[in-house]
């Protein structure tokens, strides 16, 4: 979307340059990479309290990998 920008003599409009959006995890709930960190700190950090909290891996189950290994990961300081 910046692409027709990087010519032009003028600054992209400010809303072009917002942070990009976290990596989506879970299809089917739309929840994001962000979101399931923030859970994970919040709560046990466990798969049971991701699911409860935001239905991730609870529909299709193509996700369940990546919330394992985030769960696994444990949470950055």
């Amino acid at each position: 979307p910046l692409g027709r920008w990087l010519l032009s003599p003028g600054a992209p409009p400010a809303e072009r340059l917002a942070a990009p959006r976290s990596p989506q995890v879970c299809n089917c709930f739309d929840v994001r990479e962000d979101q399931i960190r923030a859970c994970l700190a919040a709560g046990d950090g466990s798969l049971a309290a991701l699911q409860a909290e935001l239905k991730c891996g609870t529909q299709c189950g193509s996700c369940l990998p990546a919330l394992r290994r985030y769960v696994n990961q444990g949470v950055p300081a």
